[in-house]
């Protein structure tokens, strides 16, 4: 058992020169872990600090079911993704390394029940960010009123007739000038004498 997931987005990087304080790091939090018979899903002990003590980071990685990419030119990790189709205790990892990440990196997932979340290192620390839902507000977007049923003239009348005057802009005063709704004032418009 266990919950699925995927990397749908990344933008990680640790910098070579970064490598053997990192490596020292992690021997010491494997060995402690090891020492303390704390187990992680997915990954061994033994295996990690075999991969540790060669100076091997990318088996490393690869004992946590993820493989890094190698910029040539510089040396540095430069992306990741996962082998593993279920969630480990990779945050136990991400907590670890966190010091060594280039700050603004992130690993962006999608969950087996459409959870989305992304993992995020910021001024040493790792963060473990959720998803939100926005919706813009049309008009601060300015986005245009699209309604293939109304013509421009029909438009213009139906907005006055609830008091909006387009040699104002709506920012100037909203008490002067309120905002539009347009199919109330539509509705306005149309019964408009009709009782």
């Amino acid at each position: 058992m266990g919950y699925e997931f995927n990397i749908t987005d990344s933008s990680f990087r640790i910098e070579q020169q970064h490598y053997p304080d990192l490596i020292d790091h992690l021997i010491k939090f494997h060995t402690a872990a090891k020492a303390q018979n704390l187990l992680f899903k997915w990954c061994e002990h033994d295996k990690c600090l075999a991969a540790l003590n060669e100076g091997d980071l990318l088996q490393f990685l690869h004992e946590w079911n993820y493989e890094a990419k190698i910029d040539i030119t510089t040396g540095d990790i430069v992306d990741i993704h996962t082998q593993a189709e279920k969630l480990g205790d990779e945050e136990k990892l991400w907590e670890q390394i966190a010091p060594w990440v280039m700050d603004g990196s992130y690993i962006q997932c999608h969950g087996e029940d459409s959870s989305q979340w992304r993992w995020v290192w910021r001024e040493g620390a790792y963060y473990y960010v959720e998803a939100t839902l926005h919706f813009d507000d049309p008009i601060e977007c300015g986005y245009r009123i699209i309604n293939a049923n109304m013509m421009d003239d029909e438009l213009r009348a139906a907005r006055e007739a609830v008091g909006y005057r387009e040699d104002r802009p709506v920012e100037s005063d909203k008490h002067i000038n309120p905002p539009m709704d347009t199919q109330y004032a539509l509705n306005a418009l149309r019964t408009k004498g009709t009782t």
